[in-house]
């Protein structure tokens, strides 16, 4: 994180399984039974699951478009705050639309946590896949106060194409938050990956270049898949996405039957990410991995486009 300007101290940090772990044990943590968590959507399903599934209250509160993508609308976020809730979950860079967050929409966000006594809980796993033109911003930096009530999740797992080894990290900004989550029994944590440690290290060490040469690619892969539905797709609603390697598409004009995910599996034999399990604003909507061979995202984007003009 030296990169970006933030390095937290080593003395709170914890590793884990993966950051979908972090999420559940966060909301498990500083948030108690029927209390609720802050999470702007569509989103990572497992924000909403951890929730869920721990009886939280996801309060969600939807993105809105506007101009060329996505913001956030901090009237409708604050409305939604009720004297349960306790904890702000942030996914930036954010999946699945791939916004990367200015510092002016971090520190709204910022402002409304401090005003609200929120634990904020930022997932922030994207970090180095970010286009050109564009910067990430940890959440922790915005200020020591702000610090202080963050937990960042991050893990080279994303960047670096390593989803196997089982390994994150979680940045605790305080004493008192990183206390509370030593409430936690070890075991529960379960064991961590030796591999997977030793494949971080060298990633976030040694693989610089490589990734130096791998974003620009996925870059070029994102103004391909603008490029093909400006063509050859008009009616799918996108925004070119600042970061990740996802393209968030909302079919709704297209009005498929069955909606979109069955309808692309069943006729362009692709199989997308179904936007419904993201929450409000997915219905409707899938999302594109555009991580891998130009070639094969080509025939991708053709049969995609095949299938709807039959």
């Amino acid at each position: 994180m030296q990169r970006y300007g933030w390095r937290g101290d080593t003395g709170r940090v914890e590793l884990m399984i993966d950051v979908v772990q972090g999420l559940y044990l966060a909301l498990d943590i500083y948030c108690e039974p029927g209390e609720g968590a802050i999470v702007p959507t569509p989103v990572y399903p497992y924000f909403l699951s951890a929730a869920e599934e721990n009886k939280r209250r996801a309060i969600a509160t939807p993105l809105v478009v506007e101009g060329a993508g996505f913001v956030i609308d901090m009237q409708a976020l604050e409305a939604s705050i009720d004297d349960g809730t306790r904890v702000l979950m942030v996914c930036n860079p954010q999946n699945p639309t791939g916004r990367v967050f200015r510092r002016d929409e971090l520190e709204a966000l910022a402002e409304v946590a401090l005003r609200h006594d929120l634990v904020v809980v930022a997932d922030e796993i994207f970090a180095d896949v970010v286009f050109e033109g564009h910067e990430y911003i940890p959440f922790a930096t915005l200020s020591p106060e702000v610090a202080a009530r963050t937990v960042t999740f991050h893990s080279a797992t994303k960047a670096f194409n390593l989803g196997g080894i089982r390994i994150a990290v979680a940045t605790f900004g305080s004493e008192e938050l990183h206390k509370r989550f030593d409430t936690v029994p070890r075991r529960i944590l379960g064991g961590h990956n030796c591999l997977g440690i030793a494949l971080t290290r060298i990633a976030y060490q040694q693989c610089g270049e490589w990734l130096a040469g791998v974003v620009p690619y996925l870059q070029g892969n994102r103004d391909f898949v603008s490029d093909f539905l400006a063509r050859r797709m008009p009616s799918v609603g996108y925004a070119a996405p600042e970061a990740t390697f996802f393209a968030w598409m909302d079919c709704r004009q297209l009005a498929l039957p069955g909606g979109p995910y069955e309808y692309f599996l069943e006729h362009a034999k692709v199989a997308l990410s179904d936007g419904v399990p993201f929450g409000e604003g997915g219905q409707g909507c899938v999302r594109l991995n555009f991580a891998t061979s130009r070639k094969l995202l080509e025939q991708i984007l053709e049969q995609l486009a095949q299938s709807i003009e039959k």
